[in-house]
């Protein structure tokens, strides 16, 4: 039976990315100049709407730290363990975007810049940790991985798309993740 906090862990895990998204989205309708051509969603941190925009970023972040703590105590796998360990990090990463918006300067692109980086890698290593075990998860996590960091190889005008496109397909994995715990 799983423990009633690790389904808290999963539970979290489920509303986090919608609520980082149902912020990100309430911070593009109320910003008129926003523009997916134009702009990086993290310009949705600066002026306006910036605290929806930073507190759903940060929330969602939190939301998420129990979930890498559960997959780490439940597991008995190196490699899950330090997908587990890399999860918890791209967590902290994902609330140091809304806690250091733009106005920190260099600081939010390099927490940015890790998120996307670290996030993929995690799932990467996941599948790896999975595949024995199993071949269909581990082959849908390296496809979730592959399509958040293989958005970054295309030729885009502004990063707001391959942002959202990142973050959607690592924030599936997530959804899958925790609902696989949930069920125990």
């Amino acid at each position: 039976m799983t423990p009633r906090w690790v389904k808290a862990a999963a539970m979290l895990a489920v509303v986090a990315p919608m609520v980082a998204f149902a912020s990100i989205l309430t911070a593009i309708a109320l910003s008129p100049w926003f523009s997916w051509t134009g702009n990086a969603l993290s310009d949705l941190g600066v002026g306006g709407a910036s605290a929806i925009f930073n507190l759903g970023l940060i929330a969602s972040g939190l939301m998420l730290i129990p979930l890498p703590i559960a997959l780490y105590t439940a597991s008995d796998s190196r490699l899950e363990r330090l997908s587990a360990i890399l999860l918890l990090l791209s967590a902290i990463l994902l609330s140091s975007i809304g806690l250091f918006p733009e106005s920190c300067g260099r600081l939010h692109y390099y927490v940015s810049v890790a998120f996307f980086l670290t996030l993929p890698l995690t799932i990467y290593l996941y599948a790896a940790s999975t595949y024995r075990n199993s071949k269909t998860e581990a082959l849908l996590s390296a496809l979730a991985a592959t399509i958040a960091l293989g958005l970054w190889l295309l030729p885009w005008s502004s990063p707001a798309i391959p942002e959202a496109l990142s973050a959607l397909s690592a924030a599936l994995w997530v959804e899958g993740l925790a609902l696989r715990m949930l069920k125990g």
